[in-house]
């Protein structure tokens, strides 16, 4: 036998490069195809033979056919929160629709570990092709970074996709507002001293407990109140001129997470 004559380069076959066979005997090779965008697939192999001692030659063609089992069609098949706020609840839909090759039912919906809430419904039918509507409510707990991107899963009865993995996407926003959130003392005179106040306050009105992690050089920084707010104090006494431009690194507790903030500090010492 001769190399396999293949009708695309989407068709492999095991090679029978100078394979010899006598009577009785076989040989069992494999062909794979990838499939492409088409309902329907048709591939040939041909198998060149030359009969040893006589030189007769002949082809042998086999047919390769099958038809694609279009799945349900999702809209969309991605989510995006945006911003998101924690303990707040945010609603979404996405509609899974049947398709001639894919009749099914919504059956389930496993949140993946994550804060993910759903509810679903038949919301249409065309054709006798049904429309199911998924309702997501996802309600941020505070236990996910900032920004996550994650998934859960739908389950339906379709034998083609019976789990579908749906991605998502948010923006953690802080609960935790900094006034200001950059200090500004201006123009100041070398070995003069000048202060300004900070506040960090929670918009949900939680008992606040912070503690100063970095004060820069020439700095002080005194935590005057805790509590909701929390005001800090911030002296500097500057020792070079020129321009002075630091961060004041602050860890802040609530009783549902921790937060480390950096305040911006400028000044210009003449």
């Amino acid at each position: 036998m001769q190399p396999a004559q293949v009708s695309c380069r989407c068709t492999v076959t095991d090679s029978l490069n100078e394979t010899e066979l006598v009577p009785g005997d076989s040989r069992e090779f494999k062909v794979a195809f990838t499939t492409s965008a088409s309902s329907s697939e048709r591939h040939s192999v041909v198998l060149p033979v030359i009969e040893k001692g006589t030189g007769a030659s002949q082809k042998i063609e086999f047919l390769l056919l099958a038809s694609q089992q279009q799945s349900m069609s999702i809209e969309p098949l991605a989510i995006d929160f945006g911003k998101v706020h924690q303990d707040e609840k945010y609603t979404r839909t996405i509609n899974f629709m049947e398709e001639p090759t894919d009749r099914f039912s919504i059956v389930g919906l496993d949140p993946n570990g994550t804060p993910i809430q759903g509810s679903f419904q038949t919301i249409g039918a065309r054709n006798d092709l049904k429309t199911y509507q998924v309702e997501v409510v996802f309600s941020p707990n505070g236990q996910q970074p900032d920004r996550e991107k994650d998934f859960f899963i739908v389950e339906t009865s379709s034998v083609l996709r019976p789990k579908v993995n749906i991605p998502f996407n948010f923006h953690l926003l802080s609960d935790i507002t900094v006034s200001p959130d950059t200090i500004s003392l201006g123009s100041i005179s070398l070995g003069e001293t000048v202060s300004d106040f900070i506040e960090i306050s929670s918009r949900k009105n939680e008992k606040i407990n912070c503690k100063i992690t970095k004060v820069p050089a020439d700095c002080s920084v005194e935590i005057l109140e805790q509590g909701n707010p929390v005001k800090i104090q911030a002296k500097l006494k500057p020792s070079q001129t020129g321009v002075w431009q630091e961060k004041i690194i602050v860890t802040v507790n609530t009783s549902s997470r921790e937060e480390v903030l950096e305040i911006n500090c400028v000044a210009y010492v003449r």
